[in-house]
């Protein structure tokens, strides 16, 4: 599956960057009724970092992932009936029409043609069923995290986070599709 954004190379290591916050997960699917019954959507599943806190509350995961060595590392760190894994983009999930009461990414929705991903997740989405995209953001005033700022800067000036830092709410509520955004912030060490 051909994306702009190719992790074949950083497939083995991706395992040891920074995890999410489970209790942020799991505040969010409590807020959005995500009970057991209910089917995640985790687009960009990559090797499961994501999949894993979700499967712990109960709730059956799609995990759609594009790239064959990210989604292998995937399936063999998470063992579960409650896991398939589905080869697609954000663009196109390869699930069909109302299947799933939320579509969650991961990490991931910075990297797909953002527009084309939203009209996916309406499609997608059961009638009542949420978005969410999330990202675990190192935290800048943290005084180890400065340091590091400072040694990236002084070595790399025009030093950009691209797109992962902006924030996506103006082109979320400028497609139509989804209600009134909110957000949640969990810090976790």
């Amino acid at each position: 599956m051909k994306t702009n954004w190719d992790y074949s190379e950083r497939a083995h290591t991706y395992d040891n960057r920074a995890d999410y916050g489970f209790k942020a997960i799991s505040n969010l699917l409590n807020k959005i009724n995500c009970l057991p019954t209910k089917v995640v959507a985790d687009i960009g599943a990559g090797t499961g970092k994501l999949t894993k806190h979700i499967i712990k509350t109960g709730v059956k995961v799609k995990a759609v992932e594009p790239n064959n060595n990210m989604s292998s590392y995937g399936k063999k760190n998470i063992v579960s009936d409650k896991v398939d894994w589905i080869k697609g983009t954000g663009e196109k999930t390869n699930l069909s029409d109302n299947s799933v009461h939320a579509v969650l990414f991961g990490s991931s929705f910075n990297v797909v043609d953002q527009m084309l991903a939203l009209q996916e997740t309406k499609r997608i989405l059961k009638k009542g069923g949420f978005f969410a995209c999330m990202w675990n953001h190192r935290d800048t005033d943290n005084p180890i995290q400065k340091k590091i700022e400072n040694i990236i800067k002084l070595n790399i000036p025009n030093y950009s986070y691209g797109s992962r830092r902006e924030d996506p709410s103006k082109i979320i509520n400028k497609s139509g599709f989804f209600g009134k955004v909110s957000k949640i912030n969990e810090s976790f060490e």
